[in-house]
């Protein structure tokens, strides 16, 4: 068994995808919610846009997915109906969901920096590149489709309840 494996199945993993990427899922999805409320916007992005999300992020590469919601983003500004209006339910969705896969800010959540840190700490990301190229993508396919799943739970639980409680 290899080293990224034995990771995948340690409690320190098991630990990390039930609580701090469940907890990073649930703050994104609630800060998605509060932000549209502050915009005044009435209805949540389509389940359906939330159901191709979870789709390509159990079934495709880390990187398929990022040009999945770069291309959804770039639909969603092109699809702005006001020239003055600069964010969209849509909008504000897919721009969240590009960060949350990578993400540049210093201290800011991102699926890449965090398979970065995992492989640094853990160590996996030593032998030759080929198993450090393993690692990675053994990580990232793991963390995404946790991640994802965590996310997308909470989308419908939220979506499911009137955003503007009376």
């Amino acid at each position: 068994m290899e080293k990224i494996d034995r990771y995948l199945q340690s409690p320190e993993f098991l630990d990390l995808a039930d609580r701090f990427l469940y907890q990073k899922a649930l703050e994104n999805v609630e800060h998605y919610f509060k932000r549209i409320l502050d915009l005044q916007i009435s209805k949540p992005i389509k389940k359906n846009q939330v159901k191709g999300l979870q789709i390509t992020s159990n079934e495709k590469s880390f990187s398929q997915l990022y040009s999945m919601a770069k291309n959804q983003l770039e639909k969603a500004r092109l699809r702005l109906k006001d020239p003055d209006l600069e964010e969209s339910r849509d909008t504000i969705f897919w721009s969240m969901v590009c960060e949350l896969i990578d993400n540049n800010k210093k201290g800011a959540f991102a699926l890449k920096e965090q398979v970065k840190e995992i492989l640094e700490t853990q160590g996996l990301g030593d032998g030759t590149k080929k198993e450090k190229k393993v690692a990675t993508e053994k990580l990232r396919s793991e963390l995404t489709t946790i991640f994802f799943e965590h996310f997308c739970c909470h989308y419908y639980y939220l979506s499911n309840k009137p955003i503007n409680p009376v």
